[in-house]
C-alpha cells in the first residue's frame, strides 16, 4: 500500500480569508489564541497560516470570516510545516461543525470550484 496516498476526501479550494482561533493546549509557555489565515479549505479541515505551532492532536477552537459569514468550529492539528519568515503551516481535521456553519462553508467551497487543488 502507498503510505503517500491521498487522504482526503473533500475538495480543497484555495481560499484566503482571517481566522481567529483559541488552543486548548498548546505548547508551554504559547499563548492560547492568535490570528491567522487559511491557505485552502474544504468541508473537512482547513490549513492555516499561523504563528505559533501547536502539537498535533491539540484542539483548536477557530472562528473563520468566509464573507459576511462567521463560521465557528473546532479542528483537530493533523500535520504542521515550517515556513520562511517564522510561519507556520497548521492543518486541521474539523471534528465539530454546526449544520449551519457547514452549510457556509459549502457554499463558500462552491463558489471556488475554480480554485480547488
Amino acid at each position: 500500500m502507498d503510505s503517500g496516498a491521498e487522504k482526503r476526501t473533500h475538495t480543497r479550494v484555495v481560499s484566503l480569508n482571517l481566522v481567529s482561533y483559541e488552543a486548548e493546549d498548546g505548547p508551554p509557555g504559547a499563548e492560547g489564541e492568535g490570528i491567522g489565515r487559511t491557505r485552502n479549505l474544504s468541508e473537512g479541515g482547513i490549513l492555516l497560516e499561523v504563528s505559533k505551532a501547536y502539537p498535533l492532536s491539540a484542539l483548536i477552537d477557530l472562528r473563520i470570516a468566509l464573507g459576511e459569514k462567521i463560521v465557528h468550529t473546532r479542528g483537530r492539528v493533523v500535520r504542521l510545516q515550517e515556513l520562511a519568515g517564522r510561519r507556520i503551516e497548521m492543518g486541521l481535521k474539523f471534528v465539530e461543525l454546526s449544520a449551519d456553519d457547514l452549510r457556509s462553508i459549502r457554499e463558500h467551497v462552491s463558489t471556488r470550484r475554480d480554485a480547488a487543488i
